[in-house]
């Protein structure tokens, strides 16, 4: 009875040391994607300070020339306002304003591709993804002092599509996997460029996005075991 008693409480041990075990590297799987998403959204920021200093400049350049906004232009070429005597680079703010929930998005899909496929991806690799997506606003605004801001947004969306869904298809270990991942980014993409003209509807239009992604990911996980999320990672 004494070993049998024995051996039911070194089984509840090791079960226990086991369940904290793979509790332990849960945890520290998504703090660690959360340090990276950090990391990536600073990164946009960077881009937003560049952005608000061109903007005040604009403002002193308007001022300078009485209010006269057909004057004002960027780089000698571009008209610095539109019709409405607003600053294009406002749209480049508008876009930022929504860097922070695309980037998120991003990660929380990979972040279920990798528990669902039982993949091991390490935190560098959502590191570099976030790094992509944050490039995208750099490449925007730098574009768009050129060429415009439509042009520049097709440009760069397409340009960094294509890096992260050909990344996504080596670290996915999976071609379609790299072309799910190009279908969202295509979507995100499409859907921002349309929020941004419908101005009016942004707030609807967003928290009907938020609805939606969260639909998905309760239907996507409705029968994930969260406590055995990470058990395959000891093998």
């Amino acid at each position: 009875m004494e070993t049998l008693l024995l051996l039911l409480l070194e089984l509840c041990y090791n079960v226990r040391m086991e369940v904290s075990s793979i509790n332990s590297k849960f945890i520290f799987k998504v703090l660690s994607i959360g340090a990276m998403l950090f990391i990536s959204y600073a990164a946009s920021l960077f881009v937003q300070s560049v952005v608000n200093d061109r903007i005040l400049y604009q403002t002193e350049a308007l001022k300078t020339q009485l209010g006269d906004a057909s004057k004002v232009l960027i780089h000698g070429k571009l008209p610095g306002f539109d019709e409405e005597r607003i600053s294009i680079y406002r749209l480049v703010d508008r876009v930022l304003k929504y860097a922070i929930l695309f980037i998120s998005l991003t990660f929380i899909a990979f972040f279920l591709t990798e528990v669902i496929y039982q993949l091991k991806l390490h935190p560098i690799q959502y590191l570099l993804v976030g790094l992509g997506l944050a490039e995208f606003y750099l490449l925007l605004l730098a574009f768009m002092e050129h060429i415009g801001f439509l042009r520049a947004y097709i440009i760069a969306a397409v340009m960094i599509i294509l890096l992260i869904s050909l990344y996504s298809s080596f670290i996915l270990k999976s071609k379609k996997g790299g072309a799910l991942i190009a279908i969202l980014l295509t979507v995100i993409y499409s859907y921002l460029l349309a929020v941004l003209y419908l101005e009016t509807y942004a707030l609807l239009s967003g928290a009907l996005l938020l609805f939606v992604v969260l639909s998905g990911v309760m239907f996507i996980t409705r029968n994930l075991n969260w406590y055995d999320a990470f058990s395959y990672v000891k093998k």
